[in-house]
C-alpha cells in the first residue's frame, strides 16, 4: 500500500520535470524544485538555506542536501513540515486560495513538463486512491469550500484543474502534518521496480478519462461576501493590466519578480531566458515595458562575444537591439552589474530605469516599478490586500 506524503508527492513531481537540455544537464535539479515548493509554503522564508544545507547520516560518513533525504523519505520532520512554516500555507490557502493557485501555475510552467501533466495528474490520483480511505477529505476544488474525498477522486468523473489538485494535495499534507517518513516503504517499492530514480506510479491504474484545465482562477474565494466598490475596483484593475516582458537567465529568480508584479493586480508579466524567444515576442507584439538582466550568457550566440564581452553587457546589447525594433520603448535594468556604462545608459532619460537587484527584492521592485511608471502606490491592490476590506 502506497503511502502519500510529502516525500512521495516531491518524487511525482520530480519524475514530471523539465527534460534534458541540449548540454545533458537538467534543466531543474531537485535542489531548486524543493526551494520553489518551499517558497510558495513560506513566500518570506530563506528556502535556499533550507535547501543547501547539508544533514549528515548516523554513521557521518557523509552529507545529503535537504531535497534528496525529502525525496526518499528518510526523516520524519522535514524543514517544510515545520509548525510554523506550515501554519503560515495553512492560513494563506483557507483565507486566499486563488493566491496559493497563482504560485502553482507559475511553479508548473518553469519546472515542470507541460507534455506531462495529464501522466502527473494521474499519478497523484493513483497515489491518492491507493493511500486514502473514502472519509479523508481534500480541497481541491476552485474553492476552499469545495472538498472531495478521497474515494471519490479515485472512482468518480472528476474535472481536474492542475494547480488547484497540487495545491489541495500539499495542503492536506501540510494540514494533517503527515510524517515524511511514512513514505519510505513506498519509495522502497518504486526503486525495487527500477533502481533508477525517479520511478513512480504512472497511473496506468487510473482508466477513465479525465478532463484536465489549466487556467488560474483568480477570483475571490466564495467564503467572502465581497464589497461592491472592491469589486468595481478590482474590474478596473484587470481590464487595465500594463504588459511586461522580462529577459533574465536566472528563471527561477525571475519568475519571483513576475509573480510580484502580477500580485499588484496592476502588470501581466511573463519570463524569457531565451534572448531569440524574448525578440520573437518583441516582433509579434508590443508590451508597454521591458525588464532586462545585464549579466547573461548568449547561449544560442544571437549576439557576437565582442558585443556581449563574454556576459558582461549582454544585456546592452538586446537593449540597443530592441531600442531599434521598438523605439519608444519603456526599458528597466534589473541586475547585478554595477558596470558605469551600463548605470548611464539606463538613468539617461525617463523612458528607461535602473534597479540594483541587492537593493530591490520582489515586491519593492514591483512597487517602484509601478512608481517609475507614474502609477499611484499609495494603495497597491494585491491580491493579499483584498482581505483587508472584506465583509464577513
Amino acid at each position: 500500500m502506497y503511502v502519500l506524503c510529502f516525500g512521495t508527492f516531491f518524487t511525482l513531481l520530480i519524475a514530471n520535470k523539465k527534460d534534458w537540455n541540449k548540454d545533458r544537464r537538467p534543466e531543474v535539479s531537485n535542489r531548486v524544485l524543493y526551494a520553489a515548493l518551499f517558497d510558495i509554503v513560506d513566500k518570506h522564508a530563506d528556502a535556499d538555506f533550507h535547501v543547501k544545507k547539508a544533514v549528515s547520516n548516523k554513521n557521518g560518513d557523509h552529507t545529503d542536501d535537504a531535497a534528496s533525504r525529502v525525496k526518499l523519505c528518510k526523516d520524519a520532520e522535514i524543514s517544510i513540515q515545520r509548525r510554523g512554516n506550515r501554519e503560515k500555507y495553512i492560513n494563506r490557502f483557507k483565507e486566499n486560495c486563488s493566491e496559493v493557485f497563482l504560485d502553482f501555475s507559475e511553479f508548473i510552467k518553469t519546472y515542470l513538463d507541460e507534455t506531462q501533466l495529464e501522466r502527473l495528474t494521474r499519478s497523484v490520483v493513483e497515489l491518492i486512491a491507493d493511500s486514502c480511505c473514502e472519509d479523508i477529505f481534500f480541497h481541491i476544488g476552485l474553492t476552499f469550500s469545495e472538498v472531495i474525498s478521497g474515494k471519490e477522486i479515485a472512482e468518480t468523473k472528476v474535472d481536474f484543474n492542475v494547480p488547484s489538485l497540487l495545491a489541495g494535495v500539499l495542503f492536506y499534507i501540510l494540514d494533517k502534518n503527515i510524517a515524511n517518513n511514512l513514505g519510505r516503504d513506498t519509495i522502497t517499492t518504486w526503486l525495487s521496480k527500477d533502481k533508477n530514480l525517479p520511478c513512480c506510479p504512472t497511473g496506468e491504474s487510473i482508466t477513465r478519462r479525465l478532463d484536465l484545465t489549466f487556467d488560474v482562477p483568480t477570483g475571490i474565494s466564495d467564503k467572502l461576501i465581497v464589497s461592491d466598490p472592491i469589486k468595481k475596483y478590482t474590474t478596473a484593475l484587470l481590464a487595465n493590466k500594463l504588459s511586461v516582458l522580462i529577459l533574465d537567465d536566472d528563471v527561477y529568480r525571475a519568475r519571483q519578480y513576475a509573480s510580484a508584479l502580477n500580485s499588484t493586480l496592476r502588470f501581466q508579466a511573463e519570463v524569457e531566458d531565451s534572448i531569440n524567444q524574448f525578440f520573437a515576442k518583441v516582433a509579434e507584439q508590443e508590451y508597454d515595458a521591458y525588464v532586462l538582466d545585464i549579466n547573461m550568457w548568449d547561449q544560442e550566440h544571437h549576439f557576437d562575444r565582442a558585443e556581449t564581452q563574454d556576459g558582461w553587457r549582454t544585456g546592452l546589447a538586446v537593449f540597443q537591439e530592441l531600442r531599434g525594433k521598438r523605439p519608444d520603448s519603456v526599458v528597466a535594468a534589473l541586475t547585478h552589474s554595477e558596470i558605469p556604462e551600463v548605470v548611464e545608459w539606463f538613468t539617461s532619460d525617463d523612458s528607461v530605469c535602473y534597479f540594483y537587484k541587492e537593493d530591490y527584492p520582489p515586491k519593492k521592485f514591483a512597487k517602484a516599478f509601478l512608481s517609475f511608471l507614474g502609477e499611484n502606490t499609495d494603495s497597491i491592490f494585491t491580491i493579499e490586500s483584498v482581505f483587508d476590506d472584506v465583509i464577513y
